[in-house]
């Protein structure tokens, strides 16, 4: 069976080790022909012989235009053709603004930004001779957003983004696609300039808990690289999570960057690899469905009545940020699998409802882990585009009524509950639930709901105004979605959102008796 880089033949940049030697292999498995590029011989050499006579070496220091030269010349005269350059050499400095002296802020720049450049002034007349072709500039997330340190690194990789956009705009002409990737951290030497407690700290804010691997890289390389991204041009894709919050595992989308088929694809996503080319998460705690513009995320686990716990609160982080990047999906559904939408907090004491017990499974460490965990899915769920719509179909408890409160409407099936009985149980209010109570139904009610703990019917949390509309019981409660929403035009979400204060106050617009007015969950500023 031909591989999907069949009769192509490709140069990388930093080939030697790491991600670009992952990248090399992979692309050799899939029936390319390889140029590695890079200044560490010695190791070069070894993934050469191990690649045989698909594979052949080139010393490139990618601040040289005449290595460039060289490097793009003896894929010509090896193999007769020059179809990919994936821009992978890099370096990682993490001095701050103050600690970085003008030769390390021009020699970042050299290799981080220049060396891209070359990089595709000298691949880009070669692949037009060929027809065409598809250059992946490795950028990182530091390229998307700041991290405090790596004034440099950040830098060059945020104008790599850039350049690549440009690029990519001016080589559409000639059948050449241009793109990059924004992994978040990898687990490479790169990241040995890290002492042992910032590692552990960047192992920590990723939702699936580790770092990226540099297979989890080579693998987007691949697609980007192959034919079955022919419509993607100008895309920018983080991969690994990071403390903004970026994706955990490559993933596809097509969205308003040109954009990977989205790996919401019809229907239920089986663990592992979905349609020819696509590649996605296999989330454990949730199944998603996708039908048109509509997509439907459920929780799945029916057994224990779809509880919350770390792992749910961390895939349902990744699931926004894919959701984020997309803009094929117009209305997205959040329902449970089984006769419960979520009875929140996933502790075994909390059916026995002894106080004692609860309070002493939730640690100390274990609410700020929990409440930094929530918090993030509520803020990255409210950031969602589409419409967001809570079909309650069942039992809705405590962090299950926060999540619902999160999305823009909620839908209960006739027989569903709610119920908060955090103040019962003697445990913390967390994720700003307090706050979205207040908005949706007014201090009063918010006050007597959550201290008399006071289970609410379907019925009564449709006349408070904890829902919007109550339907019958059974498998239609998520097509109960109003179709202009899936088909209009999509509304600018952000209007409802006010500004922050000079305390950092996150401030929502809500309805008063007055009119909209600001609120930050202690009182109308």
């Amino acid at each position: 069976m031909a591989g999907r880089l069949e009769g192509k033949v490709g140069l990388i940049s930093g080939a030697a080790r790491g991600q670009g030697e992952a990248e090399a292999r992979m692309f050799v498995d899939e029936g390319a022909k390889v140029v590695l590029g890079d200044i560490l011989l010695e190791e070069q050499g070894r993934v050469v012989d191990a690649l045989g006579d698909r594979a052949t070496g080139v010393r490139l220091d990618v601040t040289r235009e005449e290595d460039w030269q060289a490097a793009v010349e003896t894929a010509l005269s090896s193999y007769g053709r020059l179809d990919i350059l994936v821009n992978n050499a890099g370096i990682f400095p993490i001095e701050k603004l103050e600690e970085t002296d003008l030769e390390l802020w021009n020699r970042v720049i050299a290799i981080n930004q220049t060396g891209v450049f070359l990089g595709m002034k000298y691949a880009v007349p070669a692949m037009r001779r060929s027809g065409g072709g598809s250059i992946v500039n490795i950028s990182s997330i530091a390229g998307l957003i700041g991290s405090g340190m790596a004034t440099a690194y950040h830098g060059t990789k945020g104008a790599v983004r850039l350049l690549t956009k440009t690029t990519a705009l001016e080589c559409a002409k000639d059948n050449i696609r241009v793109n990059s990737i924004h992994p978040g951290g990898v687990d490479t030497v790169m990241l040995d300039v890290l002492n042992p407690e910032a590692r552990q700290a960047s192992i920590q804010v990723h939702p699936l808990g580790r770092l990226a691997t540099v297979t989890d890289i080579a693998y987007g390389v691949v697609y980007l690289a192959s034919d079955e991204s022919s419509f993607v041009r100008r895309l920018y894709r983080a991969v690994g999570a990071t403390p903004c919050g970026c994706p955990t595992a490559w993933q596809h989308k097509r969205g308003r960057h040109g954009g990977l088929p989205l790996r919401l694809v019809p229907g239920p996503l089986p663990p592992g690899r979905g349609r020819k080319g696509e590649a996605h998460m296999a989330y454990e705690t949730f199944t998603l469905e996708r039908s048109g513009p509509i997509v439907t995320v459920s929780f799945n686990r029916p057994q224990k009545l779809n509880p919350i716990n770390e792992k749910v609160l961390r895939e349902f982080v990744a699931i926004a940020y894919e959701l984020q990047e997309d803009e094929d999906a117009r209305v997205v559904i959040l329902t449970g699998h089984g006769r419960s939408f979520s009875v929140g907090a996933d502790m075994d004491a909390l059916s026995a409802g002894s106080q004692a017990t609860v309070q002493a499974q939730l640690t100390d460490t274990a609410k700020l882990r929990l409440a930094k965990l929530g918090w993030r899915a509520m803020d990255e769920w409210e950031r969602l585009d589409q419409i967001s719509i809570a079909a309650v179909n069942g039992f809705a408890v405590g962090g299950g009524v926060s999540l619902a409160m999160a999305c823009d409407f909620r839908i209960a099936a006739s027989g569903a509950r709610l119920w908060l009985p955090e103040v019962r149980l003697g445990v913390p209010y967390m994720w700003g639930s307090i706050t979205r109570m207040i908005n949706l139904i007014g201090m009063a009610k918010a006050k007597e709901l959550i201290m008399t703990c006071d289970e609410l019917t379907a019925e009564d949390a449709l006349e408070v105004g904890l829902v919007n509309q109550v339907v019958p019981r059974g498998p239609g409660l998520c097509r109960q979605t109003p179709q202009q929403a899936a088909h209009g035009p999509a509304p600018d979400k952000g209007v409802f959102q006010g500004p922050d204060d000079q305390q950092g106050r996150r401030y929502y617009l809500c309805r008063r008796p007055s009119g909209l007015g600001l609120h930050d969950g202690r009182g109308y500023a």
